[in-house]
């Protein structure tokens, strides 16, 4: 935009209006202020379809969860890798033979 490139004179009356105009609009910000009509609307359905019986056994449908400290398979990534490369070598000797 050739336009940005230009100088732009602002008298001191529009700035004063400028941060007049930012200033009536500012304000402490209140998150109570606020509402998160997704999470209320999902909720009163979640409410209404176990009122109804609808729901899912979680439980039943998906498994029990794991423990929060019960961690997976832990390898030792340099033997796997070293484990790789070897079965590459060994495959590709295998082949030039």
């Amino acid at each position: 935009f050739p336009g940005l490139d230009e100088p732009v004179k602002i008298s001191a009356k529009e700035l004063e209006l400028s941060a007049s105009l930012v200033e009536s609009f500012s304000s402490d910000f209140e998150p109570e202020q606020f509402v998160d009509e997704y999470q209320q609307e999902l909720r009163t359905l979640i409410d209404a379809k176990l009122a109804q019986g609808d729901a899912l056994d979680t439980a039943e449908t998906f498994g029990e969860r794991a423990e929060p400290d019960a961690g997976g398979e832990v390898i030792d990534l340099m033997a796997a890798l070293k484990a790789s490369v070897e079965k590459a070598r060994a495959a590709r000797s295998g082949k030039a033979s």
